[in-house]
Parts: structure tokens; C-alpha cells; sequence
């Protein structure tokens, strides 16, 4: 195993996948977890993760497709802002017509897949999950979407149908004018160059759409067939920029009979890899409303330009129209989640070329259609181009050359560059290179500049500097230029970093104009062939097809997984149409992938050279996917509700009222003075500052970023989505993988029971008797074979040393050193040697869904002597195996080591017929039939030690655990218990399928005679009640129960029943939270499972926390709240954590810091509202007798009492002891934040204006000047200075509570020397000389040694009081029914047991 690590992908890969923060997300990965789990992928196969969210098409389909029925479900998780929530609703209805295998789920069978047209798109839109809905049929929406690669467009109408200026038909595309494109009725063809409506409408036979090899579709193709208008020179003299409607109606070719119908305006597209809803609007821009912006932009002194940056709403409103898609200069994207962007339309001469060129167009009638102009523009690393066709922008990822690409002997010809073809394909797919573009240091710095919160501050220092407060201001601009300029620094290397790991370059051999060339292999285009044997080729460039010979490769930039993966070619005309078709299976065997690394290459005899076919460059790679889901992670509705920054800015909101309310009383109040309008205005504005200050916001980061390092440096744990860390410490339920993750990840081989006599006669106790521990005690010479040929493994020479290794599955390396083999491979074939004497000259790869691998082997002594030799999982192989051959304690042998956690292979295999020798036509089907049971392989896969103590920590902490595994349900419970998932004591239900019964029956796994009522699954026998059960659920069992989709966020039955039919209500909510609650065991569970599952146990308002290996676990770890992968790497982009301790402990550290940073980045945010609170009534009070803080004062209480404060009190770490049941609170705006913030307030008011109160009864009180800033010598200023500095101190003891969650406050060493140098600065000013030199400055008068002492008394009792009270209210205030619908129903199942 050491040794593989050698083909982990290079440090550079590493760094690049560690870069994919907070989205991220990886968007391929390979499963080789375990390969005879259901769940498992083929080897190294890749999963394309941005159709990841695929399921299995909902009964929900056949729902109605009522928009009164949608609304309330669609704004629940809509937030799009400025497109009407009416059109993004009613657009809804159109579904995605995308074919099955446009989505890459690579867990396909052998057999052929064919597209359907008519499968249904999975598109998030709402409370119900609609993304299997049904076009709706209703004469209100006349047209389907149509799907391009991964992002699925939906143009939008944007006049009514029942709109009395326009034909309803003409509300839609172009699909809706007449009967089609091409008008069979009247014969003519609707497109044509109208310079002449009557003379240009051409004939539909008069056009061409065969235009042979290498046509590009230039006019030269055309005119023979084609009348080219003048007008067309004319135009391509003019700049596109300049052309209007009228001229671009023409340039498109709409038919001029339709020119003043109204065109699509918006449209809607579904970004699948980042599970993303758009809105697209056509903006265009006039002469007046630009030069009335700029006016207005004089006016207001730059005001109107910055309000227009924060608000694009307003910027719209301002400087741009709605406009036609086709005739767009700019358009506007919204997301679902309410992210505005403008982006200008680009549009360029396209030489009249044919649309195939662009869009891959199945239909060939219209293929005859030419573009003239290129109207696109760049969003998230897309390109998008309007279609006229389509009258939609649209991406042209999936394009492939229809004519060439698909047949064998044309496409190996290669790119012919006189024709063209290579500049018009730069101009549409662009450069092969991933480069990001870096913002300058001018622009960064006037993004951060414009940052609302620092333009508030930029407002709050001129007003102080305005008001005298010349050093305050002077400081604090000081601060905030060396804050911005650290930010500006560490965001512009941060990018220049990614620039430079995500753009490599290198050169490259192509076959071009019938020769082998070198070029850069940036130059690489779509059709290029690549010598993939180039031995100066260390890495795919780009991502594309193999045509001829093997490729061994790494692929663990993209998968996570160092297990090489060996690529076969696609070496028949057959082969590539199956898969441009989309009708081929298991297509990434056939794809080489960019970035990814080359191992060993192995040519053919009739080829010397490895070559491929590229597909896709740039960004439009997988490595360009990769990088796009770093730069722009994706975020979803849940997780947007959950952010603590939204909650802060309601938070601030709500404090800004506060604000406005001092603003006016204090206005009145100075009014009352008779002070001037000028130093009102200054004031009162002044408490706008103070109440709402500017780095507010900033205080809920801080905690996160050390728990960040925390986490990395002393856990080995590395978190790429920092806003997981607070979600990490709500966790209320953990969800564990089995293999690899509870379990150790190595097999070993404890032996063999082979398929002989001994097998019949073992007896019940004696199981182990019939082990054979070595493969020289075995009789039978096929099982020999089938151990020493029946794998995937590949030899490897490095080419440093020249020694050869196998590599592979770790089950397979493991079962292949059993046998003591030796293994080679020939120069040529496919297959390789054992020991010289048998020729593996076929394998059929393992498959998850069939669970079994195979091979066929020729023996090489024994001419025409050939085998069919397979292994997979017992129940795949029992279907397979001659009834015959199967001993009468099968079934009681795989329970039996089933139930020991044993892992069981079973192996078969038989003599085979070839005829015609290796005929490689010959199916998987013919292969595998009526064969030879041979026997078991055990292998022993042992629990790590860890997991049992973090189980049980997690189990008195009140959090349950569930495994959640594609293995063997008798396997899954054993090691259940001994995890201590399952009490041994406690019942154990099994689901078993009975085809008399309408619903699942639920009996004991160790007594079938125990049974659950069906309904309502509640235990049927008493002692069953008294010592507790649980269920373990099959995969099979888990989509048949929640198969139906149906929210379980939905509470009335009632309802439900009214709004689906009967069908889908098989089984109740009541029912499905029952097993939710109670299931503890899921096994045999596909990928898609585990994602629903953990879907399921959010739906009941679970936290749900997924810990798995990250290859087989994508879905689930993205979907859960807290996803923690265990992987090598240093950053896994599966996961927002990846540990490299390969243990379930790190799961305790992270939700232990999780809670750490909820609690201080709370009381963080509590300090900074109370300073603010402290401050508030502090001036307030000032100001109603006419005064003000001092200017060295306001700096004394911000650079030497809040700033440090804030920041050590934020450093303290976790407390590592043993969690506590009770969660804290994850939600800014609760009562139990509120209402200690609130006393607190209250005792705040009440220990500033009591000692004031009592000062102005002293004979040495001194009385404040009104108005005067110059002098604001006073007793009112002294004693509310002091009294609030001691309120800053104290606040923040009260706030840095310890335990539970957090260390001690006295293991904070650097927060409590810091307190004890505030102290005592405090008590040096309170109770020094006021004459003397600091004196002065500080503006202080004299107080009596009595009140001085009385001051310090009072405080100290205050703070007693704001330790004591707000606890004791927060009890009384504690709530009786729990928000959470889990809690609810553990509430009702303990009073029903009472």
C-alpha cells in the first residue's frame, strides 16, 4: 500500500483540490470503496456530480402542474428579487427533456442504455421535489425546455398569451410560429436573408444539408444553393454594436412576416453541477437614459453610482430597457438565491457559417440553417450563445461534429486547416486553458472600498473628524487602510495562487493536415487527435476520447482515489456513435480526463501509437468544472437560511431603528439647548455611529477563522467551507459509511471454504472446521484459477528503478497475493499472464449494479481450453450458478459469517465454447450462464478501536448514531452492535417483502416469529416494549417507503391526501418518521440512497452529520449539514472537512469546535452590541446636558479596552471534554440571545445613571459647559467615562463563559492578562492625579476617594447582577414544545409511555 501512494496525483493536484473552498465541491468522483458493495462504482469510473442529484423518477410526475398548488412551495425556497415571482412560477411547468444518459452516473449495467427522450430532468424548485414533473399539457405553455450538457434552458414568454397586440402562437420560440421551423404546409423554408421578404424565401428543397468531409459550412458550401443578398456585404461593412432590431431581425433570419412579433425577453436556465435555478433578462441601453445617468451621477457627488453598485435594482432602473434576447446589448442574471449581475452581450460576423457548427442539432432537417452573427456572452466560466433556432442563449458544451466524430476511419483523419476550421473553433470553444483572470490591486481595492459597511466608516470618520475628534478619526482611518490593504493582499495572492495551479501548459502531439505536429497545447481544439504515447505527455490536456490502444491512469485529482484506472478505446464506428448517442454504457472508461495523470500506455499491433480524440476544452473540462465549483461554490437555499451573516444584518437592521429613534430624541433635545443646526445635525448623526458600528459583522468571522486552525494544526482536519464550522456544532444525528469508516479500510483474507464435501457436512458448530488457510490445501484446480485470473489488477513498472508492482482494488491485490502468483503482460493485448501459463484475455469490469466482476481465461498448455471464471457477492452469484452446484447450507453459511462481520465473495465459474478463439463479441450474458459453484473467499474486516468510545460519547451526549453502508444487511448489524450503534439487549426488525401483503412486514432478525404491526410498527410483544427495538433497513425497503417523495416537512395528512393521490400515501408520515426514528442500520444502499436518507432526517429538522471515505459518499456529504471525509489528501473536495486521521474521533473534535465558535462568535457579537448599547447611553446622557466624550477618551475605550478584549476573549479553545447533551443555540435572532441583551441593557441603564444621579448632589460636582467641545471638562463626563469603562471590562467576563462548551476562562491565558491590564489602566486613571499631564488629556475632574471607591463597588455588584439575572430568566423563558419535529415526536412517544 505504501508503494501506491506513488501515484497519488502530484503535489499540484493536491493544492488545487485543497483550493475548492466552500462549495465547493469536487464534481467527479470515483467509487472503489469497496467493490462488492451494491453501492459501489466500477473502478475508477467517474461520477459527473453535477448531475449527481439525479433520482429515481418521482410519482410526483403525475401530479397536476397547478400554479395555485406551486406558489406557496416554490417562494418558500425561491429568492429571486427582481424577476416576478408569476414568471418564474409558471415557467416551472416546463420540464427538461434531457435524454437518461446525459446524465453520467457512472453505476450503469453492461447492457446498452438507450436515450430517452422523454425521462424527466430532476430540477429543485420548490417544498415538493418536482424535479421529475411532467410536461404540463395545458394550452397556456406551448413548448418544452430543451437541454444542453449541464445546463438546461427555459425561455420564458414574456407577453401573455391572451394579449389582444400579438397571436397567442407567437407568445414562444420559434417553434410555435406555424408548424415548425421548416413549413411542410406552405413549402417554404421561414429563414431567409430578407432583403426582399417575397425574392429570399427559398424553397425547402433547394437546400444543401450534405456537405461532406471537413465542411465547415462556409458560404463557398452554399452558393451554389443559395442566393446571397447584398445586403449581407453591406452589413459586415457595419459595427454590430450600431445595428438595431430591425437590422439584427434580419441578420438572424427570422421571416420578416413575424417582425413585429415580440421575441423572448427572458428565459430560465438550471445550472445541474451547481443545482442552480437562473433568470436571464434582455437589457439594452439608450443615449438618453445613459447621458441622464452621468448627469445624475454629477449631481449627487458620486452617491448615485455607489448605490447603484450595492443595488443593481436600481442601477437597471437607471441606465437600461428590457430588451429581446436576440437584440440584447447587456443581460441580467439572477439567481434563485437573489445574486444580481449585469453582463455585457458580445456579438461578432460568424461568415454565414452552418448552426451545427455550433449547436449539436440531432435533427437534420435543420442542419441548412446558417448563422451569420455570434451573439454570446460569459457567465461562470460558460459561454452562452443565442440560437435563433431556439430563440434562447444556450451553451455549446455538448457539441461534437455529427459527420466526422462518428465514423472510425474520418475521424482519426484529424483537424485540415485551410478550411478554417481551427480559427472558427478557438473563436467558439476558446483557448485549451483553465485561466483565471486576476483582479488588479486597483480594482480590489475599490471592491473592498465600496463594501457598504466601510463606506459607513469612511461617513462616521469624516463626521468625527467634522466634530474635532481629529486623533480618533486619524487612528481609526489608520486601522481600517491597513485592514483593507491586508485583505487586498491576501485575496490578490490567494488568486494568483489558484491562477497559477489551475492554468498548465505544456506541448503536445496532433495529427493535423495528415501529418504529426507539435504545438502548445493551449492550441488544442474539439477533433484535434492527440498522441496520448507521447512520452513528453505526462498529463491529459484536455478531456477527450480514446480511439486506439489502453491508457493506465490517475485520476485522483478528480476522485480523491490514488487506485489507477485503465481506459479501453473506442475502436469502431459502432462504439463512437453508440456513445455521441449517448447509448453506450459505462462511457468514462472510454474518457480520458484533463489534468489527469498518465501512468503506462499500451499500443496495438496495427497502431503504434496511444491516440484520442479531443472533445472539450478548457473550461468545458472536468478539470474546468473542478475549478469553476472552487471559484464559485455553490450554496444552497438550507444553507442560506442558515448563515449567521444574514442573521446579523437583521440583527443590525433592528439596531439601526434603535439608531433613528436616538437620532430624533436627540435632535429634540439639542433643539431644547438652543445649540446650532450645524452641531445638531453633527450629533445626532453621531449616534447613528455609535449604535450600529461598522465592524459588526466582522466579529461572528473571527471565531470561525481559529477554529479553522485549530482544527488543521492540532486534528490534522481541513475545512473548506468555513460557514460549516457553526452548523458543525448543531449537529443532532450522525450518519457513518461502514467500510473504510467505522471498519478498517485493508481486507484480509481469513481463508477458504471450497465447494466439496466438507461443505455439506459442516456442522452448525463447526463453521470454521471447513476454513482452508492456504491455496496448496485446495482440490479443485478451477477454484485455483479463479482466485489467481478473476481480478482488475494492472503491472506497473517505475520507471526510476524498473520494478514492477500490481496495482488495484485492495481487495483484489489482497485476494491475487493469497495465491502467490506471479503475474505478466504481453506487449500488445488487453489481458495479461499468471504464471506463465493462463492468458486472461478478457475481463468484464465489476459492476455495482449486477455486483460481480468476471473474466475469461485460456489455458495456455491446453489449446481451445477456455473459462469463465467470476466472483461477486452470494446473492448475484447464486442467480448465476447451476442449481445443482449449490450446497444445501448456502443461505446458512453467508448468515453465518454475515452475522460474525465477516466479508463473504463467492466464486464460480465454468468450462466455456469460444469457436471462433478470443471472439470479443462474445456478451457478459453468454459468458456467465449455468455455472459452477466453486466456493467463498472470508475476508476479515475489522472495527478500528476508535469507533466504539466515539459511538458511545456520541450516545450520552444524546446524538444518535446510524450506519449507513452498501454491504450485507446481516454484516451491517453485526458490526452495528459491536460498534454500539445497537444495544445488545434491544430487538433488531428486518424488512421482508411479502407479496401477499400490501405493506412491508417487519420481523425480528433473530427470531422470525417477533413481528411489528404493519401499520403502525409498534412492537407486538411486551418484552419487546421493555427493552427496546430497532429497525435496519434495506435499500429496496428505504425506496419503497420513501419512494413516493413526498415531503415529510408536510404535517397534516389530511393535506397530503388532498393534494396527491392515494397512491402516494402508501405509507404515512407518521410511518415513514417511525423508521427515521428508529432505524439505525441501512444497508445495501446506492448513493442516491444515502442522499435521500440524509434529505429524510433534515425533513424532521434533524442536524445530520455524514462521515464517510468521500468516494461513494459524495451525495450525502455535500447534502448534509456537517460532511466529513476521511481522505489522504489534504483538502478533499467531496466534503466541507477532510481528516487525515482515518478515524471516526475527528467527528467529536469538529463538533466541539463547532460549538466553540457558535458560542464565541455569539458573545463576540453580543460584546460589540453592548459596547455599542454601553456607548449609547453613555452619549445620550452626555448629550442631554449639553457634553460629549473627549477625543483621547473615545481612544482609550476602542484601541485599549474593546479591540484587544474582542480579540483574546475569541481565542478561547474548545473544552475536550466529553460533550454535553444540551446543543447551543445556532440562531442569532432567539430568545435566548434577545432577552439576555435586553437585561443586560436594562442593568447597563441602571449602573450608569445612578452613580450619575448621586454625582450631582456633590459639593465638587462640576457642571458641563453646553456646547463647547473644546472644554468638556465635568463630572458628568468623568463619572459615566469611567463607569462605562468598567462596564466594557466586566461585559466581556460576562460574555467569556467556560465550560461546557468552552476551556476555561482562566486557561485563556492571554484574554486574562489582558482583563488584568484594562483593570488596572482603569483604576490608574480612576483613582490617579487629575492635574497632571495624562489627566489633562483624558479631560477628567476630581472625585472624592469615597465615590471613587463607591463607583468600583457598584460595578463589581453589577456584575454579579449580570452573571446572575439574565440565567435566571432564560429559564423561566425556556420553551415547553420544541420547534424541532423530532423533538416533538420523542416528547409524544415519552408521555405515551407514561
Amino acid at each position: 500500500m505504501a508503494d501506491q501512494k506513488r501515484f497519488v496525483q502530484d503535489n499540484t493536484n493536491h493544492t488545487l483540490r485543497s483550493f475548492a473552498s466552500s462549495r465547493s465541491g469536487n464534481s467527479y468522483y470515483s467509487e472503489t470503496d469497496d467493490p462488492y458493495h451494491y453501492d459501489d462504482n466500477e473502478n475508477g469510473n467517474i461520477i459527473d456530480i453535477k448531475h449527481h442529484r439525479k433520482r429515481r423518477e418521482s410519482n410526483l410526475s403525475a401530479i397536476p402542474n397547478s400554479n395555485e398548488n406551486q406558489d406557496s412551495s416554490f417562494n418558500n425556497h425561491m429568492a429571486f428579487n427582481y424577476f416576478n415571482d408569476g414568471d418564474i412560477i409558471n415557467a416551472s411547468s416546463y420540464t427538461s427533456t434531457q435524454s437518461n444518459m446525459d446524465i453520467i452516473f457512472q453505476n450503469e449495467s453492461d447492457f446498452v442504455v438507450h436515450s430517452d427522450s422523454d425521462s424527466q430532468l430532476n430540477v429543485r424548485l420548490g417544498n415538493i421535489d418536482v424535479r421529475h414533473r411532467r410536461r404540463n399539457t395545458s394550452n397556456t405553455f406551448q413548448r418544452p425546455p430543451t437541454t444542453y450538457g449541464s445546463i438546461h434552458s427555459y425561455p420564458l414568454s414574456t407577453t401573455s398569451s391572451n394579449d389582444s397586440n400579438y397571436p397567442s402562437s407567437t407568445a414562444s420560440s420559434l417553434f410555435d410560429q406555424a408548424e415548425s421551423v421548416l413549413g411542410p404546409s406552405s413549402g417554404e423554408y421561414v429563414f431567409g436573408n430578407e432583403e426582399d421578404e417575397d425574392d429570399n424565401l427559398l424553397p425547402h428543397g433547394h437546400y444543401n444539408t450534405n456537405q461532406g468531409r471537413h465542411s465547415n459550412g462556409s458560404m463557398n458550401d452554399l452558393g451554389n444553393f443559395r442566393r446571397r443578398s447584398s445586403t449581407n456585404s453591406h452589413y459586415e461593412l457595419k459595427d454590430l454594436s450600431k445595428l438595431g432590431r430591425d437590422d439584427l431581425f434580419r441578420l438572424f433570419k427570422f421571416n420578416s412576416k413575424h417582425k413585429q412579433t415580440q421575441k423572448t425577453s427572458l428565459q430560465r436556465l438550471y445550472i445541474s453541477e451547481e443545482d442552480l435555478v437562473l433568470g436571464i433578462q434582455g437589457l439594452s441601453t439608450t443615449l438618453l437614459k445613459t447621458v441622464m445617468f452621468y448627469i445624475l451621477s454629477v449631481l449627487s457627488l458620486g452617491i448615485l453610482p455607489v448605490l447603484c453598485h450595492w443595488f443593481p435594482k436600481l442601477r437597471i432602473v437607471f441606465q437600461y430597457n428590457k430588451s429581446e434576447l436576440f437584440c440584447s446589448n447587456k443581460v441580467l442574471i439572477e439567481t434563485e438565491l437573489g445574486d444580481l449581475d449585469i453582463i455585457p452581450v458580445s456579438k461578432e460576423w460568424y461568415g454565414n457559417k452552418k448552426i451545427n457548427t455550433v449547436f449539436a442539432y440531432p435533427e437534420e432537417k435543420y442542419l441548412g440553417y446558417s448563422l451569420k452573427v455570434l451573439s454570446y456572452f460569459n457567465y461562470r466560466f460558460f459561454r452562452l450563445y443565442y440560437d435563433p433556432l431556439e430563440d434562447m442563449f444556450k451553451t455549446n458544451k455538448d457539441w461534437y461534429d455529427k459527420e466526422n466524430w462518428t465514423d472510425y476511419d474520418l475521424v482519426q483523419e484529424g483537424v485540415f486547416t485551410e478550411e478554417g476550421t481551427i480559427d472558427d473553433r478557438i473563436k467558439l470553444f476558446g483557448h485549451n486553458s483553465c485561466q483565471l483572470e486576476v483582479k488588479s490591486i486597483m480594482e480590489l481595492i475599490f471592491q473592498e472600498a465600496l463594501h457598504p459597511f466601510f463606506v459607513f466608516q469612511i461617513f462616521s470618520m469624516i463626521l468625527w473628524a467634522y466634530d474635532d475628534y481629529i486623533y480618533y478619526a486619524l487612528c481609526i482611518l489608520i486601522i481600517s487602510v491597513l485592514s483593507v490593504a491586508q485583505t487586498v493582499f491576501e485575496t490578490r495572492q490567494s488568486s494568483l495562487k489558484l491562477q497559477s495551479l489551475a492554468h498548465t501548459e505544456s506541448s503536445a502531439r496532433v495529427f493535423r493536415n495528415e501529418f504529426w505536429m507539435s504545438i502548445p497545447s493551449t492550441e488544442i481544439i474539439p477533433g484535434d487527435i492527440i498522441d496520448i504515447s507521447d512520452p513528453n505527455l505526462k498529463n491529459i490536456p484536455c478531456d477527450c476520447l480514446l480511439l486506439s490502444g489502453q491508457v493506465l491512469v490517475n485520476e485522483s485529482m478528480l476522485s480523491g482515489e490514488s487506485i489507477p484506472i485503465n481506459k479501453t478505446s473506442c475502436n469502431s464506428s459502432f462504439l463512437l456513435k453508440s456513445f455521441f448517442d449517448k447509448s453506450l454504457s459505462k462511457e468514462s472508461k472510454y474518457k480520458l480526463y484533463n489534468g489527469t495523470e498518465i501512468i503506462k500506455t499500451k499500443a496495438t499491433e496495427s497502431n503504434p501509437q496511444v491516440t484520442a480524440l479531443c472533445l472539450t476544452t478548457g473550461f468545458n473540462t472536468v478539470k474546468g468544472s473542478l475549478i469553476r465549483s472552487i471559484v464559485f461554490p455553490s450554496t444552497s437555499n438550507k444553507d442560506n437560511g442558515k448563515d449567521m451573516t444574514k442573521q446579523a444584518y437583521k440583527y443590525i437592521f433592528y439596531m439601526t431603528l434603535l439608531a433613528l429613534l436616538g437620532f430624533m430624541i436627540s435632535a429634540v433635545n439639542f433643539k431644547r439647548l438652543h445649540l446650532p443646526t450645524k452641531l445638531i445635525i453633527v450629533r445626532a448623526l453621531d449616534i447613528v455611529t455609535i449604535v450600529v458600528p461598522p465592524g459588526l459583522p466582522a466579529t461572528l468571522s473571527v471565531a470561525v477563522t481559529f477554529s479553522i486552525s485549530r482544527l488543521k494544526n492540532k486534528c490534522k482536519v481541513f475545512c473548506i467551507k468555513p460557514t460549516k464550522i457553526n452548523s458543525a456544532g448543531g449537529v443532532s444525528c450522525w450518519v457513518f459509511d461502514k467500510t473504510g469508516t467505522l471498519t478498517g479500510e485493508g481486507l484480509v483474507v481469513k481463508g477458504i471454504i471450497e465447494n466439496s464435501e466438507s461443505i455439506v457436512n459442516i456442522e452448525k458448530d463447526n463453521y470454521e472446521g471447513a476454513v482452508i488457510s492456504s491455496i496448496n490445501d485446495l482440490s479443485m484446480k478451477m477454484l485455483q484459477y479463479c482466485l489467481a485470473c478473476c481480478h482488475g489488477n494492472t503491472l506497473v513498472r517505475d520507471p526510476n528503478n524498473g520494478n514492477t508492482e500490481i496495482i488495484g482494488d485492495p481487495l483484489d491485490v489482497e485476494m491475487f497475493n493469497f495465491t502467490n502468483s506471479k503475474m505478466s503482460e504481453t506487449a500488445h493485448d488487453d489481458g495479461f499472464l499468471i504464471n506463465n501459463k493462463y492468458n486472461v484475455f478478457k475481463v468484464f469490469e465489476f459492476d455495482s449494479h449486477l455486483r460481480r466482476m468476471g473474466v475469461l481465461m485460456e489455458h495456455v498448455s491446453k489449446k481451445n481450453t477456455f473459462f469463465s471464471l467470476v466472483k461477486g457477492s452470494p446473492e448475484s452469484i447464486l442467480n448465476l450458478c447451476n442449481p445443482h452446484t449449490i450446497p444445501h447450507n448456502y443461505d446458512s453459511l453467508v448468515k453465518h459469517y454475515a452475522h460474525q462481520g465477516y466479508r463473504l465473495i463467492a466464486l464460480a465459474g465454468n468450462t466455456i465454447n469460444l469457436s471462433s478463439g478470443h471472439d470479443a463479441e462474445y456478451t457478459r450474458e453468454y459468458c456467465e450462464q449455468n455455472l459452477m459453484f466453486l466456493g467463498f473467499i472470508i475476508f476479515e474486516n475489522k472495527i478500528k478501536p476508535q469507533s466504539r468510545p466515539v459511538i458511545m460519547e456520541l450516545k450520552n451526549a444524546g446524538i444518535p448514531s446510524i450506519m449507513c453502508t452498501g454491504d450485507n444487511i446481516l454484516t451491517a448489524i453485526s458490526v452495528s452492535k459491536e460498534a454500539s450503534i445497537l444495544r445488545n439487549e434491544e430487538y433488531c426488525f428486518v424488512p421482508i417483502f411479502n407479496e401477499d401483503q400490501e405493506k412491508l412486514q417487519w420481523e425480528c432478525v433473530d427470531n422470525p416469529d417477533i413481528k411489528l404491526d404493519s401499520d403502525s410498527l409498534q412492537p407486538l410483544d411486551q418484552d419487546v416494549v421493555e427493552k427496546g427495538f430497532s429497525l435496519a433497513v434495506t435499500g429496496d425497503a428505504f425506496n419503497e417507503i420513501f419512494g413516493d417523495h413526498v415531503k415529510l416537512s408536510t404535517d397534516n395528512e389530511e393535506e397530503i391526501e388532498e393534494t396527491h393521490d392515494a397512491h402516494f400515501i402508501k405509507y404515512s408520515n407518521h410511518y415513514k418518521s417511525v423508521v427515521l426514528m428508529k432505524g439505525k442500520v441501512y444497508a445495501r444502499m446506492s448513493p442516491d440512497d444515502k442522499e435521500d436518507l440524509v434529505n429524510n432526517l433534515q425533513d424532521l429538522d434533524f442536524n445530520v452529520g455524514f462521515c464517510g471515505d468521500g468516494a461513494n459518499d459524495v451525495g450525502a456529504l455535500r447534502s448534509a449539514d456537517c460532511g466529513v471525509s476521511l481522505s489522504e489528501a489534504e483538502a478533499s473536495v467531496a466534503a466541507p472537512f477532510t481528516s487525515q486521521i482515518f478515524d471516526i474521533s475527528c467527528v467529536l473534535n469538529i463538533m466541539k469546535e463547532g460549538r466553540c465558535s457558535i458560542v464565541t462568535s455569539f458573545s463576540c457579537f453580543q460584546y460589540m452590541s453592548l459596547y455599542s448599547a454601553i456607548q449609547f447611553i453613555t452619549v445620550t446622557v452626555l448629550y442631554s446636558q449639553g457634553s460629549n466624550l473627549g477625543d483621547l477618551q473615545y481612544l482609550f475605550i476602542d484601541l485599549l479596552l474593546i479591540i484587544p478584549l474582542a480579540i483574546t476573549m475569541s481565542w478561547s479553545a474548545p473544552n475536550y471534554g466529553p460533550l454535553v447533551s444540551k446543543r447551543p443555540s445556532m440562531n442569532l435572532v432567539s430568545s435566548k440571545i434577545l432577552v439576555p441583551i435586553v437585561i443586560n441593557v436594562f442593568l447597563i441603564l441602571l449602573g450608569q445613571m445612578i452613580p450619575w444621579y448621586i454625582s450631582k448632589f456633590m459639593k465638587w460636582y462640576v457642571k458641563p459647559v453646553v456646547g463647547g467641545q473644546e472644554d468638556i471638562n465635568s463630572t458628568d463626563n468623568t463619572v459615566l467615562f469611567l463607569v462605562s469603562s468598567f462596564q466594557y471590562i466586566f461585559m466581556s467576563v460576562v460574555l467569556t463563559q467556560g465550560p461546557p462548551y468552552r476551556e476555561s476562562i482562566f486557561d485563556n491565558h492571554a484574554y486574562i492578562s489582558n482583563v488584568f491590564a484594562c483593570i488596572v489602566a482603569t483604576l490608574a486613571l480612576m483613582f490617579g492625579k487629575y492635574n497632571n499631564m495624562f489627566g489633562c488629556w483624558m479631560q477628567l475632574t476630581e472625585l472624592s476617594f469615597a465615590f471613587k471607591t463607591f463607583i468600583l463597588s457598584w460595578c463589581i455588584l453589577e456584575f454579579f447582577g449580570h452573571e446572575w439575572l439574565p440565567k435566571m430568566f432564560n429559564k423561566r423563558f425556556k420553551k415547553k414544545v420544541s420547534s424541532k419535529r423530532y423533538k416533538r415526536i420523542l416528547q409524544r412517544e415519552k408521555y405515551m409511555s407514561v
